[in-house]
């Protein structure tokens, strides 16, 4: 579970984390 805002369409779980998942 990693803040990431490297790529243009984050996905964010229920913590309102932005994960990486390609």
């Amino acid at each position: 579970m990693k803040y990431t805002t490297d790529i243009k369409t984050p996905e964010f779980d229920e913590n309102g984390f932005a994960t990486s998942n390609g």
